[in-house]
């Protein structure tokens, strides 16, 4: 991706993503993993009987950026 002008920088971020998820103030299992080989960042907790995760994928060779936000019912025991 090239700027305007044509002299500004190659590559360089065009925006900033902010995920913002209003109303959870008692989290808990919290838990950030990252595993270097997938190239896969993980963060999950539960907040109001729901368990949550965000998987973030990056791959430079293919130039992309991938985010998947799942979320699911706890079931009661």
């Amino acid at each position: 991706m090239m700027g305007e002008p044509i002299h500004m920088q190659a590559y360089l971020p065009f925006c900033d993503l902010n995920l913002a998820f209003p109303g959870y103030r008692e989290v808990t299992r919290y838990r950030r993993e990252l595993d270097l080989r997938r190239a896969v960042a993980t963060v999950s907790y539960e907040a109001y009987g729901c368990e949550y995760t965000r998987e973030i994928f990056c791959s430079r060779p293919s130039g992309c950026l991938v985010i998947r936000l799942t979320g699911r019912t706890r079931r009661r025991p």
